[in-house]
This record gives C-alpha cells, sequence and structure tokens, in this order.
C-alpha cells in the first residue's frame, strides 16, 4: 500500500487527473453495461413466459376442440340411432327407391292423404 501510495505521490497532477477520469469511466461504464445487461435478460424472461403461455393456451384449446368433436359424433351417433328407431328401418338394410319407401310408409299409414 505504501509502495502505490509514493508512485501516486510521485505522478504529475495531469497524470492523477487522467488516471481518475478513466477509473470513473470505467466504473461508469461497468454500471451501464450492467444495466443493459439486466435489460436484455428481463426481456427474454418476458418472452419466455409469454411463449409458456401461448402453449399453454393452445393446449387448452386443442383440448376443448376434442372434446367438442367426441360430443359431436356422440350426438351424431345418438340421433341417428334413434332416427333409426322412429323409423323403424335397419340401417343397413335401406332402399334408395322412392317408390319402395312410399309402399312403406302407405302400408304404416293407410289414411295418409298422399296414399289414397
Amino acid at each position: 500500500m505504501k509502495l502505490i501510495k509514493e508512485i501516486w505521490g510521485n505522478l504529475p497532477f495531469q497524470v492523477r487527473v487522467v488516471m481518475l477520469a478513466l477509473v470513473v469511466g470505467l466504473v461508469f461504464l461497468a454500471v451501464i453495461l450492467a444495466r443493459i445487461d439486466s435489460c436484455r435478460t428481463r426481456r427474454d424472461e418476458q418472452r419466455i413466459e409469454q411463449t409458456k403461455d401461448a402453449i399453454r393456451t393452445s393446449e387448452v384449446e386443442a383440448n376443448v376442440l376434442a372434446n367438442k368433436q367426441a360430443e359431436v359424433e356422440t350426438n351424431a351417433n345418438n340421433a341417428n340411432s334413434d332416427l333409426n328407431r322412429v323409423l323403424g328401418t335397419d340401417s343397413g338394410n335401406r332402399n334408395a327407391d322412392f317408390g319402395t319407401v312410399k309402399r312403406r310408409w302407405c302400408d304404416d299409414h293407410p289414411g295418409d292423404s298422399k296414399c289414397r
């Protein structure tokens, strides 16, 4: 420490001022760079959180859509089976011929106005 004091004391005033200015400048530069790095880190953390939120939202939406699809399929199957029960037909044994369908209708409903 004594050696540093002697060297510092033997330096001219202008050199001491310049060295002191350099040290202060380096300290300010270190502080500024640290602040910039902390802002960059915070921004990266925010992006990561936003990405995680987007992933969670997408997973929820996909789950909801899958549930809706399953529900629609179930309702469609129930509606088809209900229709088959009401019509008394077997879905594997349908006739596409309208005349046959009309004959069956008239056999089941003889008093209908379209069957006279």
